[in-house]
């Protein structure tokens, strides 16, 4: 089971289809859930503990409801964090509420060993890649989990491209964005910007084309918001899935997988009572 970003769904759609290129290449069984598909958790940004327990559940009875093995944990950092903190709330309550995730470092670590996937660094010969380290995806996991992911996104990214610069300093260590405790959307762009400029000198010293990030906030703010302050340097920003995606080497499923799809698609749309025949593009 997968759950998008909302940003990704209304702003930056086509930022999902990252996703779907790698669920395609690994012939994976996977659904998005029509109802509380989202990602982020906005009961973790006001407090809200009860709805942060609620916002868990949601999701643990969908898996349960449909037998669903395995989430993929939300690329937010907010929605991951939170989401784990309402589950083990849950589970706490009832071990019956126990369901499988994984992290999406994990995820894509795995796909790739298994050879499920298959990757050719050629496509991103003669530019140079960096990793950011989001703070909570590496500190804040680490912190309160005892885990934290700063191996393998380092892996993943080194298994796509052939030329990797680290920032310094890097890890635990590495710099906040300048997008934390919610400075992304909030009115203090200057502010934000600010703190930025480490993040900045971090990139700008590794002489890196392409920044890889796995959170969507420091996504957005590299991206977008520090380009828009400091501009004497010039890089890409890329999602970790997507830099995978567009390093795959797609090949076509089988004719049988193919029909059993669409067998399973159109039986979709006949529930959701959805004539494709009759709609207008």
């Amino acid at each position: 089971m997968f759950f998008p970003n909302s940003k990704e769904v209304y702003g930056d759609f086509e930022d999902q289809f990252w996703w779907w290129r790698i669920f395609y290449a690994a012939r994976e069984d996977w659904t998005v859930p029509s109802e509380g598909w989202e990602a982020v958790d906005w009961a973790l940004f006001t407090g809200n503990y009860a709805a942060n327990r609620k916002l868990a559940k949601r999701k643990i009875d969908f898996m349960q409801k449909y037998n669903i093995e395995r989430m993929i944990m939300p690329d937010c950092g907010g929605g991951s964090y939170g989401c784990r903190k309402g589950m083990e709330t849950c589970v706490v309550e009832d071990p019956n509420n126990e369901v499988g995730f994984t992290y999406l470092y994990d995820y894509l670590v795995q796909v790739i060993r298994e050879g499920r996937i298959k990757l050719d660094k050629s496509v991103n010969a003669g530019k140079r890649f960096t990793w950011h380290d989001s703070c909570k995806h590496g500190r804040e996991l680490a912190r309160h989990f005892g885990k934290g992911y700063y191996d393998e996104p380092r892996w993943i990214v080194r298994q796509c491209v052939d030329d990797f610069a680290d920032m310094t300093p890097s890890r635990g260590l590495n710099y906040c964005c300048g997008a934390g405790g919610g400075m992304w959307p909030m009115p203090f762009e200057d502010e934000s910007a600010h703190h930025a400029r480490h993040k900045y000198e971090q990139i700008k010293r590794t002489g890196a084309d392409v920044v890889v990030v796995g959170c969507s906030n420091c996504r957005d703010q590299i991206m977008k918001r520090i380009p828009k302050y400091y501009t004497d340097y010039k890089y890409e920003v890329k999602y970790i899935w997507q830099l995978v995606a567009e390093t795959l080497v797609l090949e076509p499923w089988e004719e049988e997988m193919v029909a059993r799809a669409n067998e399973l698609a159109d039986a979709q749309w006949k529930q959701f009572g959805v004539d494709l025949d009759a709609m207008e593009y």
